[in-house]
């Protein structure tokens, strides 16, 4: 059987992915073989698995990588959560942002 996830979480940062990583229930590992590792579980209380890697940061290995996963795992929903430290000053610790067009002028900030 092909692996497989309903949703994908891509984190950056090793205290994004612990905060993500630690709500999973039933855990196992999936590991691609480029060598892309991922957790997997499900969230109580919803239906389906939630997977979880720490892609490191970068916008081309992101873009990689997240390429990757999604047509390794074919998720409905592929997301990159994070805690967003580079946001105007009025965005706060916890808020959450949306964008609604993402783009990718160079490879830094």
């Amino acid at each position: 059987m092909e692996p497989s996830a309903d949703v994908v979480v891509l984190t950056a940062l090793p205290v994004e992915f612990r905060a993500v990583s630690h709500l999973l229930h039933d855990q196992s590992t999936l590991v691609h073989p480029q060598g892309t590792s991922l957790v997997k579980g499900k969230l109580p209380g919803l239906g389906g698995t939630v997977a979880v890697a720490r892609i490191g940061a970068g916008n081309l290995t992101s873009a990689a990588i997240a390429e990757r996963v999604r047509q390794w795992l074919r998720p409905q929903a592929l997301l990159f959560v994070g805690v967003a430290g580079g946001l105007k000053p009025d965005a706060r610790l916890g808020d959450v942002v949306v964008s609604t067009k993402v783009y990718h002028l160079h490879p830094g900030k």
